[in-house]
Order: C-alpha cells, then sequence, then structure tokens
C-alpha cells in the first residue's frame, strides 16, 4: 500500500511532443491549433480556409507558398502582425529551412513579441529564398509562350503570371508584342482587321478573349454538325 501512496505522488510524464521543430516553445500540436484559431477569426464559422502548403526550402515554391500564406493571413483581419508571422513560420518547416526559422526567432522574438512587422518578416523572407534567377528565367519563358489549342484563359493566366514574376505590368507595351507571338494566328489576324484597333493590353485581352470564345463555338457548331451528318447518312460514316 505504501509502495502504491509513493507511487501516485510521482509527477504525471511529460506529454509526448510532436515529432519536428519546436519554435519558441510551440510544438506542431500547438502550432497547429492555433492556426486552426486563426483561420476562423474575423469570419463566419461555416468558413474554413485551407492552410498554406508546407513550405521546406525549395526556392522553386516559394512564390506560390507566398501567395499561399498571404491568402491565408489575410482574411483574418482581427489577428495582428505577431499571430500573422507565427501562422507562416507554422508552415515553413524542414532540414532545410529549421535553421533560419530559429535563427530569425532568436533575433526578433523579444520580450514574448516580435520586434518586426509582418511586411518586415517578408521582405526577409524573401531575401533568403526568393530565387535570384527567378524574374530572368520568368522572361525567357513568357517570350516564348505559344497558346497552342487550349482556351485564351488558361494561356493568359499563365502569360500574366509569368510577366508579373519577370517584373513587367500589364501597361508595359512589351506584353502585347508577346501576345502577338503566343496567341493562335487566326485570332492576331482578326485583331488586325478590327477598326480601330486595341491599344492597350487590357483592350487586347478583353477582344482575343471574344474571338477566342468565338473560335470555339464555331469548332464545336462544325464537330456538332459532323455527327449529326454521320446519324442520318451511316453508309458515308467510311469516307
Amino acid at each position: 500500500m505504501e509502495q502504491a501512496g509513493n507511487e501516485a505522488q510521482q509527477a504525471p510524464a511529460a506529454p509526448n511532443q510532436a515529432a519536428g521543430m519546436t519554435i519558441i516553445g510551440f510544438t506542431d500540436d500547438q502550432f497547429q491549433t492555433f492556426v486552426n484559431t486563426l483561420s476562423t477569426r474575423g469570419r463566419s464559422q461555416r468558413v474554413r480556409l485551407r492552410e498554406p502548403d508546407v513550405f521546406a526550402g525549395d526556392r522553386a515554391a516559394y512564390r506560390t507558398f507566398k501567395l499561399q500564406a498571404q491568402r491565408f493571413v489575410a482574411a483574418s483581419p482581427m489577428a495582428d502582425d505577431d499571430e500573422k508571422i507565427l501562422a507562416v513560420l507554422s508552415c515553413i518547416r524542414g532540414p532545410l529551412v529549421d535553421g533560419w526559422v530559429n535563427s530569425y526567432t532568436e533575433a526578433h522574438f523579444v520580450d514574448d513579441e516580435w520586434d518586426v512587422t509582418l511586411e518586415e518578416f517578408w521582405t526577409s523572407l524573401d531575401g533568403t529564398f526568393v530565387n535570384p534567377n527567378e524574374a530572368q528565367t520568368a522572361l525567357n519563358r513568357v517570350t516564348e509562350l505559344r497558346q497552342g489549342q487550349r482556351p485564351i484563359q488558361e494561356y493568359l493566366a499563365e502569360f500574366e503570371y509569368l510577366a508579373r514574376t519577370a517584373g513587367y505590368e500589364p501597361d508595359n507595351p512589351h506584353l502585347i508584342v508577346w501576345l502577338k507571338r503566343g496567341v493562335l494566328p487566326e485570332i492576331i489576324q482578326k485583331v488586325h482587321a478590327t477598326v480601330p484597333m486595341p491599344a492597350t493590353y487590357e483592350a487586347w485581352k478583353t477582344l482575343i478573349v471574344q474571338l477566342d470564345a468565338n473560335r470555339i463555338q464555331e469548332a464545336a457548331f462544325v464537330e456538332e454538325t459532323r455527327r449529326r451528318d454521320q446519324r442520318r447518312f451511316p453508309a458515308f460514316q467510311a469516307n
């Protein structure tokens, strides 16, 4: 009985912390709880944002991660910069980035608060993880990008992403030059036949979207007509 009593008075075992890096005293599970709280703060409880993908140090994935994380924290207007920095850091982990996260935390997390703003935090991340060749790579790709047979909206989404990454805004005249190279020649010919011709990138974009929609509708009509004729005249299908 005395032995049982002594055992009962022993301190409980320390909780099993989740595997992975611990940042400023938070385990992975505690960080997850914090992120879950942040993701619903300031919004209806029916809305649940998808968390950003984990960033493990691959520079090719950094831009996508940053955009995901910016959307995620922007959707919580009631959270302050400290909370948003913590939320972003909770998604940065792995052997290639743990050292940076810990060093940054030790340098800027003072007396239980951050001595940097969210904007300054992003500047530090950019300086560390932005690919120094990203702009030139994007420029090379956007100048060679072609629509092919895909819908124009799909082409334009990639075109504008690469242009922004290369540092070119929509009002830059180079975008029209590259657009003429990349969009289907039959559409560009119809644009040149338009009076007056569009003078800005946005005007070009609006017109080629409409022309491409017409192209797809015409192709669908031709295909439907062909199938209808095959049903009506099955003897000619072999031809």
